[in-house]
């Protein structure tokens, strides 16, 4: 699926697409989970489905200083359990759970309005 034409200048990273088992940031193509914030991208983030996320991998996008942090949970909307969510929940950023294209979606809209956005992405199946 296209998102939207990027018109932004400069090497900020943009979500242009994604679909099954592909997400395609700054013209690069990625088939794994990801975190992606403007400046910075890990494509080592290990996480394959939201049953195997744990409270130590939301940790890690802590280390991208966000200002707002959202979780695409793969094809549907998942909520993982406090206990892995307790890292979020106890910092400053705000943050918002999702599938992964919506996701996607938000996490362009509000590069585009210049905030401070990471997105921990779990790849779709």
């Amino acid at each position: 699926m296209k998102i939207e034409l990027d018109t932004n200048k400069g090497p900020h990273n943009h979500i242009q697409s994604y679909a099954a088992n592909r997400i395609v940031v700054t013209d690069r193509h990625y088939n794994t989970s990801i975190i992606v914030s403007p400046d910075q991208l890990d494509d080592s983030w290990p996480p394959r489905h939201v049953r195997e996320l744990r409270d130590t991998h939301l940790e890690s996008v802590l280390e991208f200083n966000p200002e707002i942090m959202l979780l695409g949970t793969g094809n549907t909307l998942i909520f993982p359990a406090d206990d892995v969510l307790r890292p979020w929940i106890e910092a400053t950023a705000g943050f918002e759970i999702m599938d992964t294209g919506a996701a996607c979606r938000s996490y362009n809209i509000l590069r585009a309005e210049g905030r401070h956005v990471v997105a921990a992405l779990i790849m779709l199946e």
